[in-house]
């Protein structure tokens, strides 16, 4: 079935962890005019790549997201923010909202918050303020290859922006979730630290110092690979795949041989690319 306008998409993953907190269902929209260097989605730049994005498409991902366990919807790109897909995607995203108040939508964006989406920009239009009030997490700026870094809370490079949208337009600055210094201290990386929704953190004035009444983080108590546990790793193109670390016939496959002595937030390589332990699962 046809839809008001047409928009393209190149992937829906129904149970995504990488690009956002919780277990999440991600739509990746196509079309893209960012062009970033080594973009782990070129494909996506032209608007017309994928599948037709129509009511048998929307109706799944509203199914997708039904189950108790999916934290929330995730966009990602392609660009969700081009101006073609905010309108396409403004009925969707309201739908998702009136039939799933609880679930958070995250949207991930070359444009930045203040200086492009609250501004006259070329990626400004006219749904552009009814959308971003539908959107609760908003992950701003281009990818750039110079500042990638793995080690970040579901972003690529250290110049994105983790932006709580709901809180930033009620005091009218940027209110960040995961600022830089709170990635510093989860470098570790404790996939255990559970993050409040809405917890938001002030960059300024606020030292965040490890101090006696707070207490460091043991790194002892950093998860590690066991026998017969389940290691959960994910890449930067929001590729996951789960491994089970055990004996068959009393020898470690060489498949899993990687994950020893590995623990959270370690990063390997497999396959020709870098690859996260995001998870263990005893």
């Amino acid at each position: 079935m046809k839809r008001g306008i047409e928009m393209n998409y190149a992937e829906i993953k129904n149970f995504d962890i990488a690009n956002g907190l919780g277990v999440r269902v991600s739509l990746f929209v196509s079309g893209c005019t960012h062009h970033c260097k080594n973009c782990f989605n070129q494909m996506t730049w032209d608007f017309k790549y994928g599948k037709e994005f129509n009511q048998e498409v929307e109706d799944l991902i509203i199914d997708y997201l039904k189950p108790e366990h999916i934290t929330g919807l995730s966009l990602l790109g392609g660009e969700p923010m081009e101006p073609s897909n905010q309108r396409a995607l403004l009925p969707f995203i309201k739908r998702v909202k009136e039939l799933y108040p609880q679930k958070d939508i995250w949207c991930y964006t070359g444009y930045l918050f203040d200086q492009e989406l609250l501004s006259e920009s070329r990626a400004r239009c006219e749904v552009t303020d009814e959308l971003l009030s539908y959107i609760d997490v908003l992950v701003d700026g281009k990818f750039i290859e110079e500042l990638k870094d793995l080690s970040l809370k579901f972003r690529g490079s250290s110049n994105q922006r983790i932006i709580d949208v709901k809180q930033s337009l009620e005091k009218d600055e940027i209110t960040r979730i995961f600022s830089d210094a709170v990635d510093a201290i989860m470098q570790g990386d404790i996939p255990t630290l559970n993050f409040e929704k809405n917890i938001s953190v002030e960059e300024e004035d606020t030292d965040y110092s490890v101090n006696e009444d707070i207490g460091a983080v043991d790194p002892s108590d950093v998860p590690k690979v066991t026998l017969g546990c389940k290691v959960i790793i994910c890449n930067r193109d929001g590729e996951t795949k789960t491994y089970k670390y055990d004996l068959i016939n009393g020898t470690l496959p060489k498949a899993v041989e990687v994950f020893t002595d590995c623990k959270v937030g370690d990063v390997i390589e497999m396959m020709g690319k870098e690859w996260k332990v995001e998870d263990l699962i005893f």
